[in-house]
């Protein structure tokens, strides 16, 4: 294919399911980590959904950590909030 990849991750935390706590020897009240990867690939134009990854882990033992990159359009100083931000 020679074509780059590209990833998606959505990260939640939620308690887990009875089967879910089992199976990673979850003590009571400890969050579920779970994190879904996509990956994708455009190929003549579309895309493609290469692999897709399910990762569950304790909420307590682990952390995950990844760079924010902003829009070129990010500038500072911003202008102020008003009190009708909020109000399309």
């Amino acid at each position: 294919m020679g074509q780059p990849i590209e990833w998606e991750e959505e990260i939640t935390a939620a308690t887990p399911s009875p089967s879910e706590a089992t199976a990673l020897l979850l003590p009571p009240g400890v969050p579920l980590l779970r994190v879904i990867r996509t990956s994708t690939v455009r190929v003549e134009g579309k895309t493609l959904i290469a692999e897709v990854n399910d990762i569950r882990m304790s909420g307590e033992l682990f952390s995950v950590k990844y760079p924010l990159t902003r829009r070129g359009a990010a500038a500072w100083p911003v202008a102020p909030a008003t009190a009708d931000f909020y109000q399309g």
